[in-house]
């Protein structure tokens, strides 16, 4: 999706639904790949694997919770087995971090 909304498109909707339907047709998965969107990624998701440390993992993984939940704490408390109050103070701690800023900022 980064890819996608990064992109400029001037054939409008038309360029767009070009490029998606080449994917599908390209894809041998359901999982279209940017290579199959006719281009590469250049930039990093956040939710990415590489080493890290288990902190970092950590906030990783909290992050993708609190982002497939659409922010509902209660849900990503219970999903991740803690109370609402330690998820609070772990979100807390990790607004600091400014790779964790921007999106923390809009969930």
């Amino acid at each position: 999706m980064d890819l996608l909304t990064g992109r400029d498109y001037p054939g409008n909707v038309r360029e767009l639904s070009q490029i998606i339907e080449n994917a599908v047709l390209l894809a041998d998965s359901n999982l279209i790949l940017p290579h199959h969107l006719g281009m590469t990624s250049t930039i990093q998701s956040p939710f990415a694997r590489h080493l890290s440390t288990l902190k970092e993992n950590d906030e990783a993984h909290l992050v993708y919770v609190l982002t497939n939940a659409n922010g509902d704490r209660s849900k990503v408390a219970q999903i991740l087995g803690i109370t609402v109050r330690q998820l609070q103070r772990k979100i807390a701690a990790m607004k600091k971090n400014p790779r964790w800023e921007s999106i923390l900022r809009d969930i």
